[in-house]
């Protein structure tokens, strides 16, 4: 009686064992081993020199972040090819990026391309940038700081990634591993990761792709944000959020070791049609039919809203029936491929919504309403920002100057004037 009772006992505990080993592994799979082990890379760079093989990747299949193994990934991958890399005198990577013009709006009168021209910084983008904005610069250091106010764009002093000023911080985290610092002013918004961190990202997809070091980036307030990161292939992993480590201004945090791309042109075709051919997804097989309107009445920053949006939604309702689409925020970025990728005509006031030319087609026509006072003045915005990048992804666009109605730049659509802009466009 005795010997049975072990036996049930003995099958009783191996099935327990089976159970817990079967729920150990489903847990694994469904979150990853990472959840098991801390992540401790070790001193990524510090063979970087002598013996880059005696460092091991974090990841089964990544590369250790070398710079033997960046420079092999650069000089190789077809992504550089057009950008001619070569060496500067510290051994950094420089990447030299095509000269470009960007093409005049189309306009509905002279007086509009007129206004326009008024404007010493539109006059400035029509001709090729200088060279230091068609330069981009991939370096590699051990040690640093980051911090979110040190500027991250093409204009950067790297000595302050460095921190050959010797600037202190108060208490600050460490982070092991090899960091990418992209802390670029407002790119916690979909607008300004758009145009702040994604050209950075851009410049150094293959290596993040086959590299092991981590993105830190400021905390998204957009969660489509989230969306593209995982889309352009860049899992929640490698990525390490600012204010989780600094959650004060005054803290910043200290680097093991960067690879640091803040040195990215602003604006340039090549890395805007990159960036919209990935984040576009699979378009669509039927000919782009849909006319949108942008509205802003979701906008975080308020004004330059429609303030006669009800007899502009009417018109446009009555000329395209089931193809007009009254676009509010809130959409996530499969619903964003969707509504974009079947684009045919994009209006809209100024304002960040605009950025979602990036998941339309190259043969979408944008059409902005710019608050523009009679002597040309405009508001303290980031005007020429939609031209720009419109004409970098090959798209049509269309300006129209409106004037004021307020202090918040409230617009009142002129319905004529735009239904001549879109007899034209068809």
């Amino acid at each position: 009686m005795v010997a049975a009772m072990y036996k049930v006992s003995q099958r009783i505990k191996n099935v327990f064992k089976a159970v817990l080993v079967v729920y150990i592994l489903v847990f694994a799979v469904l979150h990853g081993w990472g959840q098991f082990k801390t992540w401790n890379p070790g001193r990524s760079l510090e063979h970087l020199q002598v013996s880059p093989n005696k460092t091991r990747p974090l990841h089964p299949g990544l590369l250790a972040p070398t710079q033997e193994n960046i420079r092999r990934l650069v000089f190789n991958s077809q992504h550089y090819k057009p950008l001619a890399p070569r060496l500067d005198t510290d051994g950094d990577i420089v990447l030299t990026y095509k000269e470009f013009n960007t093409a005049e709006p189309s306009f509905v009168s002279k007086h509009d391309r007129h206004l326009f021209l008024a404007n010493s910084q539109n006059v400035r983008h029509l001709a090729s940038p200088s060279p230091d904005r068609l330069t981009g610069l991939v370096t590699v250091f051990n040690g640093g700081v980051a911090h979110d106010r040190i500027d991250c764009s093409c204009e950067s002093d790297l000595s302050l990634f460095r921190n050959r000023s010797g600037q202190s911080f108060d208490q600050p985290a460490r982070l092991e591993g090899v960091i990418v610092p992209l802390l670029v002013p407002g790119s916690s918004a979909f607008q300004h990761f758009l145009d702040g961190s994604l050209p950075k990202i851009i410049q150094i997809l293959p290596l993040i792709h086959n590299l092991d070091l981590k993105l830190l980036l400021l905390k998204p307030r957009d969660k489509i944000i989230y969306h593209m990161l995982y889309h352009l292939g860049i899992p929640e992993g490698k990525l390490l959020y600012y204010s989780d480590y600094a959650p004060h201004s005054y803290q910043g945090v200290k680097t093991e070791s960067q690879l640091n791309t803040c040195i990215t042109p602003p604006v340039h075709p090549f890395l805007w049609q990159k960036a919209a051919e990935l984040l576009r997804g699979i378009q669509q097989s039927s000919p782009a039919s849909k006319v949108i309107l942008l509205t802003r009445s979701h906008s975080y920053n308020g004004g330059r809203r429609i303030v006669n949006r009800r007899d502009v939604v009417t018109s446009l309702r009555r000329r395209y029936g089931d193809d007009f689409l009254l676009f509010r925020a809130g959409y996530n970025l499969k619903q964003t491929q969707r509504i974009f990728g079947s684009a045919r005509v994009v209006i809209g006031v100024h304002g960040g919504a605009f950025y979602n030319m990036f998941f339309a087609s190259p043969n979408t026509t944008f059409v902005e309403l710019m608050p523009t006072m009679p002597d040309g003045g405009l508001p303290k915005l980031s005007h020429t920002i939609v031209w720009r990048t419109a004409r970098s992804l090959g798209q049509r666009y269309w300006r129209i100057s409106m004037t004021p109605q307020n202090s918040l730049n409230d617009v009142s659509v002129d319905v004529r004037l735009l239904q001549k802009v879109l007899d034209i466009i068809h």
